[in-house]
């Protein structure tokens, strides 16, 4: 449907009319993706299924939300997709202070609300509910399971420096103890060692450096584009190596490594 002053999608949620009672009594709602899911749901006698109109999750639908429960079940497809947009809502409902937990399906059999709701009775849907995650657990899991491998150092360090990131935007310190607590634990380091890291992020001393060697992280080099330019020309056309004068052009930035 057209957008106007009256409907704005981004500030509505599909069946929020319906439900808002039964939401108030649970304290709960479940947020899933799409039309089909929530009706799924509601034909198995799960009636507090919302979803965004065709949009990602807002920070309006996120209010919207905290006036009936303070709690909020993220049911979505458990694909890349499906995880990202998980994440991303997470974080606009943390904004509205909805406790949030996030329903993920390990292993090989990952299908979306509406084909569970085919297979499965209601008490096999609840219990599978039930399992959602904790707010911290996806977390901690989304940063050092599903999204890095920790065994590639590279990966390793992104991994913390994302991890760090979401850590700066929480709105209390010991939540930001409580979290480094955990995942010192899930990289087997020293949870002091990793809280000073995250102090010098915060004071923006330092990029993040790799908690299992302690290690300084490496000077990052910045190349001239000029240089960089004429490296792709020789990389494309290997006869230029021969013409003297295009290697004598500039000074060599990288000619001692």
């Amino acid at each position: 449907s057209p957008e106007s002053v009256i409907f704005q999608k981004k500030k509505t949620l599909y069946n929020l009319n319906f439900p808002k009672e039964k939401i108030r009594e649970a304290g709960q709602a479940i947020l899933v993706e799409g039309y089909l899911d929530v009706i799924g749901l509601y034909q198995k006698g799960i009636e507090n299924a919302i979803a965004p109109l065709g949009t990602a999750f807002t920070e309006e639908q996120a209010s919207l939300v905290k006036r009936y429960a303070d709690k909020l079940v993220l049911f979505f497809d458990s694909d890349n997709a499906g995880i990202e947009a998980s994440f991303k809502s997470l974080i606009i409902a943390q904004r509205a202070h909805l406790e949030c937990r996030v329903l993920v399906q390990e292993g090989n059999e990952k299908k979306d609300p509406f084909d569970i709701s085919i297979e499965k009775d209601q008490l096999s849907i609840l219990s599978l509910i039930d399992s959602a995650k904790s707010e911290m657990s996806f977390v901690l899991w989304y940063f050092f399971s599903f999204s890095h491998n920790l065994d590639v150092l590279a990966e390793r360090r992104m991994a913390i420096d994302k991890f760090f990131h979401y850590l700066q935007a929480l709105p209390s310190s010991w939540e930001q103890q409580t979290f480094i607590s955990r995942a010192s634990e899930i990289l087997r380091v020293s949870e002091t060692g990793f809280f000073e890291d995250f102090q010098k992020f915060m004071k923006g001393e330092t990029r993040v450096a790799n908690p299992r060697t302690n290690k300084a992280p490496e000077k990052r080099i910045e190349v001239p584009r000029v240089e960089k330019e004429i490296l792709a020309l020789l990389l494309r056309y290997s006869h230029l190596w021969q013409k003297e004068s295009l290697l004598t052009m500039v000074e060599w930035y990288t000619r001692d490594s």
